[in-house]
C-alpha cells in the first residue's frame, strides 16, 4: 500500500457501491434471489431483455463509481430466483467455486497479469494502469438445491487447496437442517483455516 492510503478503503466503497446498483436493479424489476460480492449500457445493472441483474454490470458501475485511492480483485455472484442460474463475474485472483455432492463442480480462473500480480480494478486517476471490466470472466449455470456457492478472495484461495475446503464443509452435509447460522460457522472456521495457514 502507499503511504497515506487504506488498503481496505477501496474495496469496502466497491462493495458498497455494486450493493446500491444491485438494489437499485431490483428495484427497476430485476429477478434475482441474493447477490455476493468480494469487490454495458448506460451503467444500469438490469438486462432490459431478460429483466435480470448481471454480475458484470454491477462492477461496472461500482468501478465507474468508486473514486478513491486504492485497488481491488473482485469476484460478485447473482442468483436468479425463478431459474435457478448463476452467474458471476471474476476479475484478478479472487475466486468462485460451486461444490455439490463433495465435489468442486466448477470455479472461476484466477488472472494474473504475472505471478503475484494479479489483474486489480482501482480508479484511473490514480491508477492508470487499472483493468477494466471487459477482462473480468463470467459464467453463468444452473446450480440445485444443496449446492454450496463460495465467494473468496486470495487470502483464502492461495492458502486452502480443495481437498482442505471439502473436508471443512463435509461436517455441513451431515446436518439435517443447514441453517443460516450454521452456514456463518462455516464461513468463520473456513476464514480461521485460511488465516492460521498463511502464518
Amino acid at each position: 500500500a502507499h503511504e497515506g492510503v487504506d488498503p481496505s478503503a477501496y474495496s469496502r466503497e466497491f462493495v458498497y457501491n455494486a450493493a446500491q446498483a444491485y438494489r437499485e436493479g431490483l428495484a427497476e424489476g430485476g429477478s434475482s434471489s441474493s447477490s455476493s460480492a468480494k469487490g454495458g449500457g448506460g451503467g444500469g445493472a438490469l438486462d432490459a431483455s431478460s429483466g435480470v441483474v448481471r454480475p458484470e454490470a454491477l462492477m461496472l458501475r461500482a468501478h465507474r463509481e468508486t473514486a478513491v485511492a486504492g485497488s481491488a480483485t473482485v469476484a460478485i455472484a447473482v442468483l436468479e430466483d425463478q431459474s435457478n442460474q448463476l452467474s458471476f463475474a471474476n476479475l484478478g485472483d479472487s475466486g468462485v467455486k460451486i461444490i455439490r455432492d463433495g465435489s468442486v463442480i466448477a470455479e472461476s480462473t484466477s488472472q494474473q497479469v504475472e505471478f503475484n500480480m494479479p489483474f486489480q480494478l482501482g480508479y484511473p486517476k490514480y491508477m492508470p494502469q487499472t483493468n477494466t471490466v471487459d477482462d473480468a470472466e463470467v459464467q453463468k449455470m444452473t446450480v440445485q438445491a444443496g449446492d454450496i456457492l463460495l465467494v473468496a478472495t486470495d487470502g483464502f484461495l492461495d492458502n486452502c487447496f480443495d481437498d482442505e475446503l471439502l473436508q471443512a464443509i463435509d461436517a455441513l452435509g451431515k446436518k439435517e437442517r443447514v441453517t443460516s447460522a450454521a452456514l456463518g460457522d462455516m464461513a468463520q472456521t473456513l476464514a480461521l483455516m485460511a488465516f492460521e495457514k498463511s502464518l
